[in-house]
């Protein structure tokens, strides 16, 4: 399992104190609560990090957000799991890098027939074959998302 620190932007700021020297991971996920809410991007906290792989949390709801997160620089961005199957499809026909927000067993496997391949759950248990980003579930494929106060300390990247 591979462990990915995070970040939350709030207000156009990064919420955490954050020792950008002493970082050492070349991934970082960005927990944008503004973008959540349907406001603007933070693009000029994502250019300030863009020496890094940025994985934008921002839960799109439409191709065009997907396709700004991803023209920033974000090597993937998250995309809300409720949006309308044509929707879905569209994200899923224009890009490999959109990694699907879902809260239950049957939106995962919604969306996973539409051709979904990436997911983000904290209730669900992921099959062995998906990409698997989670906070807390943990399983030999999958990514673990750590606040980055806890990643700094552990001073590694793999845990077995």
């Amino acid at each position: 399992m591979e462990l990915i620190p995070y970040i939350t932007i709030n207000r156009k700021r990064i919420k955490e104190k954050v020792d950008w020297d002493s970082f050492n991971s070349s991934k970082l996920w960005i927990v944008d609560l503004d973008a959540k809410r349907g406001k603007e991007m933070n693009f000029k906290v994502y250019n300030k990090l863009d020496y890094l792989d940025l994985i934008l949390d921002i839960s799109a709801n439409h191709l065009d957000d997907v396709f700004d997160a991803l023209t920033s620089g974000a090597i993937r961005v998250t995309v809300s799991g409720d949006i309308d199957n044509r929707k879905i499809s569209s994200i899923i026909e224009a890009t490999e890098n959109a990694i699907f927000i879902v809260d239950s067993l049957e939106q995962y496997q919604r969306i996973r027939e539409l051709g979904g391949s990436k997911f983000f759950s904290n209730n669900i248990f992921p099959p062995f074959y998906d990409e698997f980003y989670s906070e807390n579930i943990q399983c030999d494929n999958c990514f673990k998302l750590v606040a980055i106060d806890d990643y700094n300390g552990r001073g590694n990247k793999e845990t077995h």
